[in-house]
């Protein structure tokens, strides 16, 4: 597998990959993880993407469950033809979900194409494409220990009290990805393999804070942690990738050991782009944590 790209100023940086356009997990453990490109000696997490297979698949899920959740998904693939030159994979995922806070949701559109080329017993070329846009009211702020934790003469807070905006409060990503796959066998002892892939990710959030400062009340004067200050924030950032791992293998035998050798050479450029402001937690941003007025 590739190094997956990462940076920029916020986690949000990182391409999200959906559950279900894996054929499953790898854990690989020690030093061994350098063998696949630019890792950390400690070890990887490798994921393996669904890729196009000549057994059938037909696969259409639906689902729903608390919190107005909506969740679609297919996966159809096959071959093309009777000789299995020609094999094809395509998966796709929406969903719609709702949160025990309030105003917050998630919503998820992703389309996964593939195609492979068998020429040969001895060679294979696959081209892969993946689409994802998520467009989410977040929710990422708790509330502050006073009015949950612990008592205020003001009672308890909601825990599904919203300390955004509803109608600003918005988390937008876009990401692509484009690579392909080829393998060949020249011979029984050497092999040579080829992974290339760009990765672009495009993501805005916009959102006023939880400041966890409270200040006296502006009807009574009362310090009673009521009220809270919120601050805004406003950050893009736009991340690039590209990503190439050449790797040959040769299999051969002195007496009565088997040997497999490997020797590689990877490529790996990325370039990030953020842009954010924070404002002050101005005493015009305060919100009442037991009953917002937006």
């Amino acid at each position: 597998g590739l190094h997956m790209p990462y940076g920029g100023g916020s986690t949000g940086g990182a391409l999200q990959i959906d559950p279900y356009t894996l054929e499953r997990i790898e854990v690989l453990k020690g030093p061994a993880s350098v063998l696949y490109g630019q890792n950390e000696p400690g070890g990887i997490v490798n994921m393996v993407s669904k890729r196009p297979t000549a057994t059938p698949i037909r696969e259409v899920v639906l689902g729903g469950g608390s919190q107005d959740r909506r969740y679609g998904a297919f996966d159809v693939g096959g071959t093309l033809d009777e000789q299995g030159t020609y094999l094809y994979r395509l998966t796709g995922v929406g969903r719609d979900i709702n949160s025990e806070i309030d105003y917050a949701e998630q919503k998820r559109f992703m389309l996964a194409p593939s195609f492979t080329w068998n020429p040969n017993e001895q060679t294979s070329l696959t081209f892969y494409g993946q689409y994802q846009k998520d467009n989410d009211v977040p929710e990422a702020q708790g509330l502050p220990a006073y009015g949950t934790v612990f008592s205020t003469p003001n009672g308890r807070i909601k825990r599904s009290t919203f300390i955004g905006e509803p109608g600003l409060n918005s988390y937008d990503r876009d990401q692509f990805v484009l690579g392909y796959e080829f393998s060949h066998e020249f011979n029984d002892v050497w092999t040579f393999k080829q992974n290339t892939r760009y990765a672009y990710l495009d993501d805005q959030y916009v959102a006023p804070l939880h400041g966890y400062r409270f200040v006296p009340n502006p009807n009574t004067g009362a310090d009673d942690r009521r009220y809270a200050t919120r601050y805004g924030v406003d950050w893009s950032q736009t991340n690039k990738a590209f990503g190439m791992d050449n790797m040959a293998q040769a299999k051969f035998k002195t007496g009565a050991i088997d040997h497999t050798a490997l020797i590689g050479i990877d490529y790996y450029h990325f370039k990030s782009k953020f842009f954010g402001l924070y404002s002050n937690q101005e005493p015009t941003t305060i919100i009442d944590l037991y009953k917002p007025v937006y």
